[in-house]
């Protein structure tokens, strides 16, 4: 028996911060839950499973923590262990176990959250003999994606060993290690380095022409990358010299760049901020979201560009500790225009098969929280190739358009594999083969039998294929279609941040 710790009230981290201020903005809104469940094949000990995971709570407080406001600031209070029982549902008996199962954690996700009773559920599923699912749902504020590995390796050696003396640090450990680093030179060399990347304040850039809005759900596309296409660019990756994550990275951001028509890409990316040894031992969240611009430059080579993203991806790793919130704040930014400059992508390495004794254990991932506008995740978790999930908020995609994207992404993935490093990149074709014949189709045709309509689509597309070919021009210069569009794009979202909606009426002052 698991004796409980004493109650404890702690500060809450920047990172926390920012989760409770955008749960108390909707506090019944269930899109800051993550959810995970083990999916256990073989002999389980189910007792010592449980008294593992009580084992695991007990380590990591800030899985068992309640939220309060004291004197108008959020805090945090520590729970006991018994308050987070492990639930149990037998559904071998049901027609199709699995299919009830999922039902199941797809329901209980949308559970409205109460941080101030504690967010954390476990709950072992039973679909058969030697068939089991470990299923956990807990608000963002309380764990990150990094903390997940921490838990889950965690869980697996209190099976192995209840004894194992690899016990997590404190919990208070991370909100020190930040107020460490706030009053370090590190800190305002950081802040210096954001301040300075952008000269002007940059466009936020979406591959949607929606503003969108906060959203309870979010879409969900997974796909695998045939093993094949992963070999190739593993190739080009080893031949230019970069990193594999780079490569994904880079690549992501270039096709963003183009599909969006715009001189430069903005991602999103998802990265620990834990730069000492004792942040990274402890669960918590401390994740951060940080802009990372990619630009392919006019004539530049498949290994150049990406020697050149290599460059720029280190620079953005070693300042990943100052706040997001506070880059977009130093950049002007305010309200809802300035929480997402740009599609989020995260490379996630192997770790997600786990043994408990004879019993093998895969982690799969049904939610990791809010999603602004686009998340690329690239997952590595598939036998036959590599495994990828764009989630997009409903509220500026569809779910065609975003599996469309899904297609576009493997398809531009395997033309710069396929290319090699001395492919021109802008000479390559983003569009798919059949979105490409149909274009040049249309060009080539003579008689037009549909009415002139779509012309902002029509537009676009030329910006993805040709984005160098004139689009207007006078005796005082010329626009491209890259141009046009990205100077359309810039003009929408100003609009948008401004307050202007589908209906709204806008007044124009043209002068020559």
């Amino acid at each position: 028996m698991i004796p409980a710790p004493p109650a404890r009230q702690l500060p809450l981290s920047e990172a926390q911060r920012e989760m409770w201020y955008g749960q108390q903005a909707d506090p019944g809104n269930p899109v800051f839950t993550m959810g995970d469940f083990l999916e256990l094949r073989g002999p389980l000990d189910t007792a010592r499973f449980t008294a593992a995971w009580q084992g695991v709570l007990w380590e990591a407080g800030t899985l068992r923590a309640l939220f309060t406001e004291l004197d108008g600031e959020p805090r945090q209070e520590l729970a006991a262990v018994g308050d987070f029982p492990v639930e149990t549902l037998d559904l071998s008996q049901e027609p199709q176990p699995r299919d009830a199962a999922e039902a199941f954690m797809r329901q209980d996700l949308l559970t409205p959250p109460d941080l101030t009773a504690g967010t954390l559920r476990s709950v072992l599923l039973r679909l058969g003999p030697d068939h089991l699912l470990f299923y956990i749902r807990v608000n963002h504020i309380l764990v990150d994606g990094f903390s997940r590995v921490l838990i889950y390796n965690r869980l697996a050696a209190l099976y192995a060993d209840p004894d194992d003396g690899g016990a997590f640090p404190d919990p208070h450990t991370l909100t020190e290690d930040e107020a460490s680093y706030a009053a370090t030179a590190k800190y305002a060399k950081e802040q210096e380095f954001w301040r300075g990347r952008f000269e002007e304040q940059p466009e936020p850039v979406s591959l949607s022409p929606r503003p969108g809005g906060p959203a309870r759900s979010s879409l969900r596309c997974e796909a695998v990358l045939p093993a094949a296409a992963v070999e190739r660019l593993r190739a080009l990756a080893w031949d230019s010299r970069i990193t594999w994550q780079t490569l994904l990275i880079a690549a992501t951001g270039a096709y963003v760049q183009r599909a969006a028509g715009v001189d430069r890409a903005l991602l999103t990316l998802a990265v620990p901020a834990r730069a000492t040894a004792a942040a990274r031992a402890v669960p918590g969240m401390r994740a951060n979201f940080v802009p990372h611009p990619v630009r392919v430059l006019p004539g530049r080579t498949v290994g150049d560009f990406l020697r050149d993203s290599a460059g720029e991806l280190r620079a953005t790793l070693r300042h990943q500790n100052y706040r997001g919130d506070r880059i977009r704040r130093d950049l002007g930014f305010t309200g809802d225009a300035g929480r997402s400059l740009g599609p989020t992508v995260n490379v996630l390495e192997s770790g997600f098969d786990y043994a408990f004794g004879e019993c093998a254990g895969l982690l799969h991932n049904l939610s990791t929280g809010p999603v602004e506008d686009m998340q690329i995740i690239y997952l590595d978790s598939a036998e036959d190739g590599y495994a990828v999930r764009l989630d997009a908020n409903p509220s500026r995609y569809t779910q065609q358009e975003l599996e469309l994207h899904q297609r576009r992404l493997f398809g531009w993935l395997g033309t710069l594999a396929e290319a090699g490093p001395d492919a021109v990149v802008d000479q390559l074709d983003i569009l798919l083969p059949e979105e490409s014949a149909a274009l040049r189709a249309g060009w080539n045709a003579t008689v037009i039998d549909e009415t002139y309509a779509g012309v902002v689509e029509r537009v676009r597309a030329l910006a993805v294929d040709e984005p160098e070919k004139t689009a207007v021009q006078d005796p005082q210069g010329s626009v491209s279609y890259g141009e046009l569009v990205a100077l359309a794009s810039a003009l929408s979202r100003r609009l948008v941040a401004a307050g202007v909606r589908p209906g709204s009426r806008v007044a124009m002052l043209c002068e020559p």
